[in-house]
């Protein structure tokens, strides 16, 4: 038997139901289909704007007519009808809406991402949409140059944690921006020791704004939206990038002001469907 945590229509919102039906059969006619079996399968916060219908991609996958929710995920294959993928091959998605949250699914070998078979079910299963996020971030986003500093909410976020850690090995300074809880000391003291340079909270950047900040911040990667974004620009010199990463903050929240967009060199938009590998 197999298990599949579907999404079921309820009022005031969508709920949660764990479904057991009859294990996937990979059928010789299905040709560069694979048999998947999950092994981790994370819960992101994107996931749950799934849930709440605030995220315009939709789970592509259903049991019994119920949409399977999961992004990210890491499995095994068990069955394959395509030549590149064997046995014993570990995978990720290569595409977004694949249905995680289940034991057992039947994929198209071309959706899913080949890693080498050693490679840890749980830090493979955070690689997509949290280490290679932070990489490209860093990489491919904005040139960064050693000494450079960078801004980001949601800092105790899988990408801002793997931001930080990527960023000194390339010598750039990141600081982090987190909500105000009861937890501070214990946050503040986990985050410095991964490597950020700073640890700020919300309140504290946008009543000084960037007078909270002596640092010449070429780059600021906002998660949050709104005010929190609006206090992220307030941060950069001219000529830096505003880069907007997703809205855990909704979309109902304020929008960032672009009074000063003329000390800005780019607004960039980010969506995860963009990153495909």
């Amino acid at each position: 038997m197999a298990w599949s945590l579907v999404c079921r229509a309820a009022i005031p919102g969508p709920s949660l139901g764990l479904t057991v039906h009859e294990m996937p059969v990979l059928g010789k006619e299905d040709e560069g289909l694979v048999l998947v079996k999950f092994l981790a399968s994370p819960i992101n916060r994107v996931d749950l704007m799934v849930l709440a219908d605030q995220y315009p991609i939709k789970p592509r996958y259903a049991v019994d007519g119920e949409p399977v929710p999961g992004f990210d995920g890491c499995g095994v294959i068990v069955e394959s009808n395509h030549p590149e993928l064997e046995p014993g091959d570990i995978v990720i998605p290569r595409e977004l809406g694949l249905g995680t949250w289940r034991t057992h699914a039947v994929l198209p070998a071309k959706s899913l991402l080949k890693l080498p078979r050693d490679t840890p079910p749980l830090a493979a299963s955070l690689l997509r949409s949290s280490a290679l996020v932070a990489w490209l971030l860093l990489e491919e986003v904005s040139p960064l140059r050693e000494g450079d500093w960078v801004i980001a909410s949601a800092g105790t976020s899988c990408v801002a944690q793997f931001l930080v850690q990527l960023a000194c090995r390339k010598s750039v300074h990141v600081i982090l921006v987190i909500r105000d809880r009861e937890c501070m000391p214990e946050m503040t003291a986990t985050l410095l020791g991964l490597g950020a340079a700073k640890v700020l909270t919300e309140s504290e950047l946008e009543l000084r704004g960037g007078e909270a900040i002596q640092d010449n911040i070429v780059l600021a990667i906002d998660s949050v939206f709104g005010s929190v974004g609006q206090s992220l620009i307030e941060t950069l010199v001219p000529g830096g990038k505003y880069v907007l990463l997703g809205m855990l903050g909704g979309r109902l929240g304020a929008s960032p002001s672009t009074r000063n967009i003329y000390l800005i060199a780019v607004f960039h938009f980010c969506p995860l469907e963009a990153l495909r590998f």
